[in-house]
């Protein structure tokens, strides 16, 4: 690779939000060494969790708003038991191996937020409360 290319490249580099590109560098990271996905999401004061609907016993749709990584309008989370511990996105409450829980449905490549966990209960019953209204 050429001094003119290292420099098209660096142009492009720089065209992403630096936190973009940090982010994209942290699970790039990850991934490499095994390490497992953020659980914790405290650090991020702009994010903004909204639950919108329940699709089947099973599956809901959150609405996931985070300026520092990424945004998602309809995205499906699945039901399933925590594999490890972490924080709920909703209440902050500790999750637990074992604990049921919410998480985003996998895919290829994973979303930013795979790591991500909210209590089941607590999004039950936050579900129920927003049909109500």
């Amino acid at each position: 690779m050429g001094v003119k290319d290292d420099n098209a490249w660096c142009r492009i580099v720089e065209l992403f939000d630096r936190s973009h590109v940090e982010l994209t560098v942290t699970q790039a990271t990850r991934r490499i060494e095994g390490l497992p996905a953020k659980t914790d999401w405290r650090d991020h004061p702009g994010l903004a969790v909204s639950l919108l609907d329940r699709l089947s016993p099973r599956t809901i749709v959150v609405s996931w708003r985070d300026p520092l990584s990424c945004h998602y309008g309809h995205q499906a989370w699945r039901a399933s038991v925590a594999a490890r511990s972490g924080k709920c996105v909703l209440s902050g409450q500790p999750i637990r191996r074992g604990d049921l829980i919410y998480r985003p449905e996998a895919s290829q490549p994973p979303p930013a937020n795979e790591g991500a966990m909210m209590i089941a209960s607590y999004a039950d019953v936050a579900l129920v409360r927003n049909a109500e209204h």
